[in-house]
C-alpha cells in the first residue's frame, strides 16, 4: 500500500479501513506510515496469539506490559 501511495497523486495520508483481522493490519500500517486515520471494525484486542512482528507492530514503541 505504502509503494501504491508514494506513486500516486493523492494529497494527503489515506484514511485506512479494516475489518476483523484487517483491522489489525490496518493498525498495524498506522503504527508504521503517516494516516488521516483507521477505521477498525470488530478488531480483536487481544495481539498475543498474533505472530510477535504483528504484535510488536500494533503495541508500538514504548510499550508496557501491565
Amino acid at each position: 500500500m505504502r509503494d501504491l501511495l508514494s506513486t500516486s497523486d493523492v494529497g494527503e495520508p489515506p484514511l485506512v479501513p479494516g475489518h476483523s483481522y484487517g483491522a489489525i493490519v490496518a493498525t498495524a500500517y498506522a503504527s508504521r506510515f503517516p494516516v488521516r486515520g483507521v477505521i477498525a471494525t470488530d478488531q480483536t484486542l487481544t495481539v498475543t496469539s498474533l505472530p510477535a512482528e504483528i504484535a510488536e507492530g500494533l503495541r508500538g514503541p514504548g510499550h508496557r506490559v501491565l
